[in-house]
């Protein structure tokens, strides 16, 4: 049990229980009992995952990964969400054949030992690669907890310190939906290894990161400064007016990095037990602040596929934090999600 404080969240109690990455065991049942009833969207939702490729993928493990390889890191990055997806349906339908499935591509990365890049000395693609794997192999790995061998437990774990700790206690200086990611990479698999200390460490980022990336107006003039991050004005890609609700990267790309950050950003609050009315206040800002052409000097929209561009709005929905905030977010969500973003 400890007792934490993030800026501007309240004081709160938590526990490292099992299952604690991403979902508790209350909430799994919850939407078990949902996908047997036939109740929507859980149950389409449901379907849909049985028949995706994600249900049949084939590992791809190895000793040593490339992150700046695109040929070896997508292929790794579906793994992770491969595993996670069969973690769920294993947790939703009782059928060990998922689970099966999911230890194989689990247990074909155990003798990974290094993540690398080949992008040169100053690149930081390995830190992005291992928080992109380690926030989802962190909570598939979590899922299957009661289900695994003492032994493959104890294997996951050990490769988790060796490959990904080195990577994911290294704190990016890229833009900050870096490291937000690796911090829901940590924490996840800080739940998974029973590692107090590295948990308390992500607690130390996160309250660093969140208002070096979400500016509220109440914080000041500017953002708080970050490592990597000093010039705001510059880092923040010149936005022509500081108003809440502003992401680090809005100004940049609203619908493609800012929208990965929003995804971390508010799995953490949860898996760390905390009520966070933080992330739903920034939320509040972000879903119902139009993008006009007054606030960011030049910006750069890009659209990504389903999984990339979906999932931030979706968790932000469908996780019981932001029922109050999600009105815009509800029907941009709703008219996006069987297809790419534009």
């Amino acid at each position: 049990m400890r007792v934490v404080q993030l800026a501007g969240c309240f004081t709160s109690v938590v526990a490292l229980s099992h299952p604690g990455a991403l979902e508790s065991q209350a909430e799994l049942d919850f939407v078990k009992a949902k996908i047997e009833a036939g109740e929507q969207p859980w149950a389409e939702w449901f379907e849909k995952a049985k028949s995706s490729g994600y249900a049949t993928q084939s590992p791809h493990g190895t000793t040593s990964l490339d992150g700046g390889d695109d040929g070896q890191a997508n292929p790794a990055g579906e793994d992770a969400s491969a595993s996670y997806v069969l973690a769920l349906l294993y947790q939703y339908s009782g059928e060990t054949d998922y689970a099966d499935r999911a230890m194989k591509i689990l247990n074909s990365w155990a003798g990974l030992e290094e993540i690398t890049t080949s992008r040169g000395e100053y690149d930081q693609q390995n830190l992005l690669q291992a928080g992109w794997m380690g926030a989802e192999f962190g909570p598939a790995a979590e899922l299957l907890r009661s289900y695994m061998s003492d032994a493959d437990r104890a294997s996951l774990q050990a490769m988790f310190k060796k490959a990904f700790y080195p990577l994911l206690k290294r704190m990016s200086t890229w833009n900050g939906n870096v490291d937000l990611t690796q911090i829901d990479a940590m924490m996840s698999i800080a739940v998974f290894n029973d590692d107090d200390e590295l948990f308390q460490e992500g607690i130390v980022r996160l309250k660093a990161r969140m208002p070096a990336y979400f500016y509220l107006e109440s914080d000041g003039p500017t953002p708080a400064p970050i490592d990597g991050c000093e010039d705001a004005q510059q880092c923040w890609a010149n936005p022509t007016k500081w108003i809440s609700g502003l992401t680090q990267e809005t100004c940049r790309d609203n619908g493609h990095h800012a929208q990965y950050a929003l995804g971390s950003a508010c799995m953490l609050p949860r898996l760390l037990g905390i009520r966070g009315w933080t992330c739903l206040q920034i939320m509040r800002s972000v879903s119902r602040q139009p993008l006009n052409s007054w606030l960011c000097s030049s910006i750069q929209v890009r659209c990504r596929a389903l999984a990339r561009t979906i999932r931030p709005r979706e968790t932000g929905m469908t996780r019981g934090r932001l029922a109050t905030a999600t009105t815009t977010t509800s029907r941009i969500t709703s008219s996006r999600r069987h297809g790419p973003c534009c």
